[in-house]
């Protein structure tokens, strides 16, 4: 995550968060990390619910915790 923060994000000077703008499909995230699709949706789900991202169609958004 650290990689595509560098690669293709941003911080967003509002909330310190990192956003990453992407073109990658579940799937591709998936392979990438060497998990399945609905694992990924899994973990994805859990860390929205935790509040440590959200996510969007081409936009991942780790959010700051200590805001």
């Amino acid at each position: 995550m650290k990689e595509l923060c560098q690669d293709l994000g941003y911080d967003y000077l509002d909330t310190g968060d990192k956003v990453i703008c992407h073109h990658y499909t579940q799937s591709d995230i998936a392979s990438l990390i060497g998990t399945s699709r609905p694992t990924l949706n899994i973990l994805l789900n859990e860390l929205k619910d935790e509040n440590y991202l959200d996510f969007y169609r081409k936009e991942i958004r780790i959010l700051n915790k200590s805001v």
